[in-house]
């Protein structure tokens, strides 16, 4: 080489090696380090292990505003700010123009001690915490516990780092004020496996209250966004971010960790569905406090196992008495979701003086599967918790299932809305109410059942009272044991109530096992319900095992018993002495309708029942033999008109010799009985054409005879289908001369075209009913419409019919366009009619004001019934919708309020339109 070439080439270099400055000792004067002197090589006394430390007041400086800044780890040393509790340090980044670096070895970290201070003065450019070379990781940024002065990390980036057993590369250590603000971050590419971007110790949890963790925050190629092990938060809102990545952060979640203290009130919200892996025998318990998602934000908590137990680890709880924990009526969980837990979700407000007696808590939106017991509540009796929209267990794979329970309620006043409980291991209970000597009133409404079980509902009550209400709930399932069975081991007074329901199972509802010849006080109330078929085939629908005699009472009122072996058995026993009535019941396609099975002098009463299809016996009275304890079954139809078979006269369902069926029934006293609805048509409606969109309600314009009749269909009861339909029109709302008289027709449309003979300017009634997947009827659903051209607007300041205009129409409609107040809503309106003039009586009137408390003479409330405002803004009242009366002239006048919704009386002038009808 060319010896020139070679020198210019060695001085070229020179700058460059020269300019490294190698720190080995601790910094304690006010220090700066630039571009000048990078890269700062980081080589303390006693090499590896060692620490260099900003302290005895100092500040560090690195100042980027002249180029880019390095800082090398020689070996595996700290890099600490301040020197514990007795000499403060800073650090002060100004990341001007140029990059500033930390190159970290395998082994060292950056510390802020508690009395030190780290924060960027300049972010114009970014800061990158990163390995020293390809051969190294590097352990942590490292905020030591108990911090007293306020740190900040800004615009940095962080890679290979979470070595040397720091799971993180952000720690933030116990520290409940001064914990770091971080902005503007970013984490890749973690050392080893179960790293974190920020790991929170003990109070270093409130690093996430509200607004100290600013976007962007991105996390890749990294296993958790946060691991948050055993902590106590006592800011008010700890907020998980919604970071620029991953979607649906996945955190770490280990040991103890608690919400809130005795000073301190903490909830945990999520801008995002947070994912939390949670660490064998890790619990979440709320002091004083609440977790909280929503229905696009929910959290969920799980366990870290690949291949979880029903209970690794415990759960989400709070069972202290001292705190309400109630915000706005929402208790201490919200739309949270829980897997692989003991106790999935448990609310304990029972013991001592609870803090919720004579309030009203709700926990809406929770979901627990594949746990030993999903939701556990205990309440005072003056105290309610409402479980709302939860979805617990599984019906389909056993990697759902909870194990033992999905709800137990030990005591109290709980209420189960509009849930889902699908199913537990075999043996087990999906409910089970009432535990030792806790007094419980337990209610269920609009909840959906299924999967498998020993028990869908058990109802214990050993030593207390113990009440419990169904209301629209569809209890099914393959349950090995009992639907809903009650049982009683003490002299004490407890009610049944079950109405408007579907129950399935191997015996939809058990009344058993009164222990020790005890005599409680009973009451079981079952109405418009159905006892559905079960398609094993051996079954009971009502199993009545033992109830003690009056006052104790059992009645079925409209109830449907359906497809079973037996519909309703009374089974034989000393302790079994109530009188069971059933009235206007419907028992079809069983083998026994009912049977009465006991020797004891006591009796069955059906009244005004219907028995149908009932293979064997509609009913049967194994022994009776007097008046006493002969079944009555009077006034009940038979499926015959000539009454009964076996010990009847006719060709109905069979009896036997000791049930009392005269006087009996030629046809049913109510053609069917449904328990619930199976079958309704939902958005009922008519249009001129199939396809088209449906006319509003009551006021169908329709320019011809064809016309179409369409419908969504809707059950009371999950997993139902229409099978067939009928449809009926008239123009007597009666429906006594139908001029369309339509059959059952076996079809799942919902959508169809009919041609009847119609006549113009004519108010028409229609009638649909529905069969479900299993052949049962729906009721009778109505709907009206008229036949005439859409009548002409009724504008602001032009509208028709005018003074002069004449119709020969019954039933008139006004259409106009609604003004609107300042911001754009359309105001409300009045509506008067008067034959003999405005200044007259009304005949009648139609208002709409939202405080309307008009008294005069057939005023009409428009809010709910009349006023059908279209998106064009346009308004229909019918006047009135039955005809007005035919002869004098009408007026009609029509206002609406002021902006501030007090009525214009000024326009009464230019409200006046005369209506003739034809006479």
């Amino acid at each position: 080489m060319n010896r020139t070439l070679l020198a210019l080439l060695v001085l070229t270099l020179m700058p460059a090696v020269l300019s490294a400055t190698t720190v080995t000792g601790d910094i304690t004067t006010n220090t700066t380090w630039n571009a000048a002197g990078s890269p700062y090589i980081l080589n303390p006394s006693g090499w590896s292990g060692g620490t260099i430390t900003v302290r005895n007041g100092a500040t560090l400086t690195i100042d980027t505003s002249s180029g880019a800044v390095a800082v090398q780890w020689n070996e595996d040393c700290d890099f600490k700010i301040g020197n514990g509790s007795t000499e403060q340090g800073t650090l002060e980044i100004k990341a001007a123009s140029g990059a500033l670096t930390f190159q970290i070895k395998t082994g060292g970290n950056v510390r802020v001690a508690n009395n030190g201070r780290m924060y960027w003065s300049n972010t114009t450019a970014a800061t990158t915490f990163t390995r020293y070379n390809s051969s190294n990781t590097w352990g942590a940024l490292i905020f030591e516990a108990s911090q007293t002065r306020q740190s900040e990390v800004k615009k940095s980036t962080f890679s290979y780092g979470g070595n040397d057993s720091k799971t993180a590369m952000v720690v933030v250590e116990d520290s409940e004020t001064y914990v770091p603000y971080l902005e503007n971050l970013t984490f890749s590419n973690q050392a080893t496996t179960g790293v974190a971007a920020v790991r929170m110790n003990g109070k270093g949890v409130n690093t996430l209250k509200e607004g100290n963790v600013v976007a962007p925050f991105s996390v890749s190629s990294i296993d958790y966004v946060f691991y948050v092990n055993a902590v106590t938060s006592t800011s008010p809102t700890i907020r998980f971010p919604d970071p620029d990545s991953p979607d649906s952060p996945i955190n770490y979640l280990a040991g103890t960790c608690t919400l809130g203290d005795s000073t301190h009130e903490s909830r945990w919200y999520f801008d995002d569905s947070h994912v939390f892996k949670c660490a064998n025998s890790s619990l979440v318990n709320v002091v004083r406090g609440s977790i909280w998602g929503t229905v696009e934000t929910r959290p969920e908590f799980r366990s870290v196992n690949a291949s979880p137990t029903y209970s690794n680890w415990t759960g989400l709880r709070d069972n202290g008495n001292t705190y309400a924990n109630l915000f706005g009526g929402i208790g201490p969980f919200a739309f949270v979701s829980v897997r692989d837990a003991s106790y999935g979700i448990e609310v304990d407000k029972h013991n001592g003086t609870s803090p919720i007696s004579g309030k009203s808590m709700r926990l809406p939106g929770l979901k627990a599967n594949h746990c030993n017991y999903g939701v556990r509540l205990e309440s005072p009796m003056d105290g309610a918790i409402h479980l709302e929209g939860a979805d617990l267990g599984h019906a389909s794979s056993s990697a759902e299932y909870n194990s033992a329970r999905c709800v137990e309620v030990n005591g109290g006043l709980v209420y189960i809305h509009d849930s889902d409980l699908r199913g537990v291991a075999a043996g087990n209970r999906v409910v089970s109410v009432g535990s030792g000597s806790l007094a419980y009133d337990f209610h269920m409404t609009e909840c959906r059942f299924g999967g498998a079980g020993a028990h869908a509902v058990y109802l214990n009550s050993a030593v207390t009272t113990g009440d419990a209400t169904f209301e629209r709930c569809s209890i099914t399932g393959t349950y090995t044991s009992n639907t809903i069975y009650l049982y009683c081991g003490s002299n004490v007074p407890r009610a049944l109530t079950i109405s408007h329901c579907l129950l399935g199972g191997y015996a939809c509802i058990s009344l058993n096992e009164f222990l020790n010849n005890q005599s409680p006080t009973i009451t079981v109330l079952i109405e418009d319900t159905t006892f559905a078929s079960d398609p094993a085939g051996t079954s009971y629908g009502l199993y009545c095992a033992s109830l003690p005699a009056s006052p104790s009472s059992l009645v079925c009122r409209r109830c449907t018993f359906l497809g079973r072996t037996y519909g309703a058995y009374i089974a034989s026993g000393s302790e079994n002495l109530c009188e069971y009535t059933f009235e206007e019941c419907w028992f079809n396609a069983n083998t026994y309708g009912v049977y009465d099975a006991r020797t004891q002098t006591a009796r069955c009463i059906a009244n005004r029942s219907t028995f149908q299809g009932n293979s064997t016996y509609g009913a049967y009275d194994a022994s009776g033999g007097s008046t006493a304890t002969n079944m009555l079954a009077e006034d009940c139809y038979w499926g015959a008109s000539n009454g009964p078979s076996g010990s009847g006269p006719g060709s109905g369902d069979a009896v036997n010799a000791n049930v009392d069926y005269d006087p009996f029934l030629g046809r049913p006293y109510i053609g069917w009985l449904i328990g619930g609805s199976p079958a309704g048509p939902a958005d009922l409606g008519v249009a001129n054409a199939t396809g088209a969109a449906k006319l509003p309600d009551q006021l169908h314009i329709v320019d011809d005879d064809s016309i179409a009749v369409s419908w969504t269909f809707a059950s009371d009861f999950e997993g139902q289908t229409q099978s067939a339909y009928e449809i009926d029109i008239d123009d007597d709302p009666a429906f006594g001369s139908l001029l369309y008289n339509g059959s059952k027709t076996s079809s799942s449309s919902s959508d169809i075209g009919l041609t009847p003979t119609l006549a113009a300017s004519t108010v028409y009634y229609v009638r649909v009913k529905l069969w479900n997947s299993g052949d049962i009827p729906g009721p009778w659903y109505y709907h009206t419409f008229r036949t005439n051209s859409v009548p002409g607007t009724v504008g602001n300041s032009n509208r028709t019919p005018a003074a002069s205009s004449s119709l020969t129409d019954w039933t008139p409609v006004l259409v106009w366009e609604r003004p609107a107040d300042s911001n754009e809503d359309p105001l409300h309106f009045e509506v008067t009619v008067d034959i003999a003039g405005l200044g007259g009586d009304m005949q009648w009137k139609v208002n709409s004001w939202t405080t309307s408390t008009s008294s005069h003479n057939g005023s009409i409330d428009a809010r709910n019934s009349f006023e059908i405002s279209m998106d064009s803004g346009i308004t229909w009242v019918p006047i009135p919708r039955d005809g007005v009366p035919a002869g004098d002239t009408i007026r009609v006048r029509l206002t609406w309020p002021d902006a501030y919704g007090i009525p214009d009386r000024s326009i009464f002038s230019r409200g006046l339109y005369l209506v003739r009808p034809r006479t």
